[in-house]
C-alpha cells in the first residue's frame, strides 16, 4: 500500500473508526486515548510513515495504558512492510 493512500484512509478516520478498531482487537480505549489517537493520527501522517515511529511512538507511552500501547506497537510491526 503506498504512502498516498494511507494518508488519505487516515484524513477520513474517525473516533468511531478507532473504538471498532480497539473492540475488534480486545482493547478498551479511555476518552483521552481516544482523543489522543485521533490527533495523533489527523496531525502526524507525515512523521509516521517517514521519520522513525518507535521514537516518537515513544513520546506517548505514559499517556496509552499498556496493552493499548503494545498493541499499537505489534500493529506497525505488522503494517509497516506495507508503508515503502
Amino acid at each position: 500500500m503506498n504512502k498516498s493512500l494511507i494518508k488519505k484512509y487516515a484524513l477520513n478516520i474517525t473516533k468511531e473508526d478507532i473504538l471498532k478498531f480497539g473492540e475488534s482487537e480486545g482493547v478498551n480505549i479511555n476518552n483521552n486515548e481516544l482523543n489522543t489517537i485521533y490527533n495523533i493520527i489527523k496531525n502526524n501522517q507525515d512523521e509516521i510513515l517517514e521519520g522513525n515511529f518507535y521514537e516518537f511512538i515513544n513520546n506517548y507511552k505514559n499517556i496509552f495504558n499498556p496493552i493499548l500501547f503494545n498493541k499499537i506497537i505489534e500493529k506497525y510491526e505488522k503494517y509497516k512492510k506495507f508503508i515503502d
